[in-house]
């Protein structure tokens, strides 16, 4: 397998080991896990490997963690060390879920 095809797994697990570790439990690593997940989901589904009739659900689910990821900073005054807020947890893992699901439907 290629690096790309394994992406959106292994955000899931970095996403999954940086809630569980509270070394890494922070904004920034959920945040950053879930944005490098979406991109490499677009870049494949430009590149053909992944079918488009995904999209609008994947992209609906990273707008809904997008807004759920601003109202965390705030709340936290933008200190991305925070640990991250349930919603945000919540909201990242359903993003990644999807893109698993959308990857492994081609």
């Amino acid at each position: 397998m290629t690096m790309k095809k394994l992406a959106p797994f292994l955000a899931l697990l970095c996403l999954l080991w940086a809630c569980a570790n509270p070394a890494f439990s922070s904004l920034y690593s959920v945040g950053h896990a879930t944005d490098s997940a979406y991109k490499v989901y677009l870049d494949m589904v430009v590149a053909g490997q992944i079918k488009t009739n995904g999209v609008p659900k994947v992209s609906a689910l990273y707008n809904t963690f997008q807004v759920n990821y601003r109202v965390a900073l705030e709340l936290v005054q933008f200190n991305t060390k925070a640990a991250p807020d349930t919603n945000v947890v919540a909201s990242a893992t359903k993003v990644i879920t999807a893109i698993a699901v959308e990857k492994g439907a081609k």
